[in-house]
């Protein structure tokens, strides 16, 4: 059974002439944009510790915080970087620091305790994704769209998708200072708003959703997620 927001996002989809018809929208296009933003918070976390899955945020915690800080947008863009700013709201100071909602009780980050090394990693792992999140938009215009994809989610885009996304587009820039990867025991990350016009926003967002869909190209990185079970 199709889901209601499913059908009206693939409807949407034909009506803006991406499709030729219902027909030709790929699979990928009818998973949500929680889905589609976990998979992505995932595969850059593989990406990051490809040579160390073993120290690398685990998926119950990652899943865990995206659905608390999922806020309904049905943009992926808009979605997954709404996740990626709020997340931190929901690690807890004191135990449990990242509860599981149907037991309560139960702490999916127990292990914190005894390895400081693993809240750490979460913590630099979730600052290089800000990072990144923020410097995805100026690609667009950059013309280096396939190298930066296979740097944040190791990727490969045919020739007829790097078409499709790169284009002369204006994109406001944000300017920041240079990030720093430093690691606080209560770190507080600052908030950042994107200011990107309506069509931009569709173009980052059809980029994000063709990426979660692309399987990894690094075999090593494959190898080891399955045997870390990640």
């Amino acid at each position: 059974m199709v889901r209601p927001w499913a059908l009206s996002h693939i409807r949407s989809l034909v009506v803006q002439r991406l499709y030729a018809s219902v027909e030709d929208v790929p699979s990928y296009e009818w998973k949500t944009p929680l889905q589609q933003s976990i998979q992505l918070l995932k595969r850059h976390r593989d990406v990051m510790f490809r040579r160390n899955p073993g120290v690398a945020p685990i998926s119950m915690i990652i899943t865990n915080l995206a659905t608390h800080a999922y806020a309904g947008d049905t943009d992926l863009w808009t979605a997954l970087t709404t996740i990626v700013r709020e997340m931190p709201k929901f690690v807890n100071q004191n135990r449990p620091r990242v509860p599981n909602p149907a037991d309560p009780a139960e702490d999916y980050a127990d292990k914190w305790s005894k390895n400081s090394a693993l809240e750490e990693n979460f913590w630099l792992w979730h600052s290089q994704l800000s990072v990144d999140m923020e410097r995805l938009p100026s690609i667009l215009t950059e013309g280096n769209v396939s190298t930066e994809v296979h740097k944040i989610f190791a990727v490969e885009l045919s020739q007829d998708e790097l078409k499709k996304f790169e284009r002369p587009v204006p994109v406001a820039r944000v300017v920041r200072p240079a990030a720093t990867l430093s690691i606080a025991t209560a770190p507080i990350l600052e908030k950042w708003r994107r200011r990107v016009d309506a069509d931009d926003h569709g173009y980052m967002s059809r980029l994000l959703r063709r990426l979660q869909s692309l399987r990894l190209t690094d075999k090593k990185l494959l190898a080891t997620m399955h045997a870390s079970g990640c």
